[in-house]
């Protein structure tokens, strides 16, 4: 049987943002992969593979970091984790 993976992938906006954010703009990130310590080898696997098609559809590699880094960034999180569990 296959087991399907369900990832949510959830994309917070900087407060006060007029207009949408861009993950990527002129070739920059503008957007950071939030990915958990203990996170399962799948949910890696998954953030990994975010980042790396990411990076070839833009060319701007986004960082992976365990926790928002509060730069304003556009936040994509990738399974459960602290920000993920926080929105409810």
């Amino acid at each position: 049987m296959t087991r399907n993976l369900l990832l949510t992938l959830s994309i917070l906006l900087p407060a006060g943002a007029g207009a949408a954010p861009f993950i990527v703009e002129d070739g920059e990130a503008r957007a950071e992969i939030v990915l958990a310590n203990d996170a399962p080898r799948s949910t890696r696997f998954a953030a990994r593979d975010l980042q790396v098609y990411l990076e070839k559809m833009s060319g701007a590699k986004l960082p992976v970091v365990a926790k928002p880094s509060g730069k304003g960034l556009v936040k994509l999180f990738v399974g459960e984790n602290e920000g993920t569990r926080a929105l409810k």
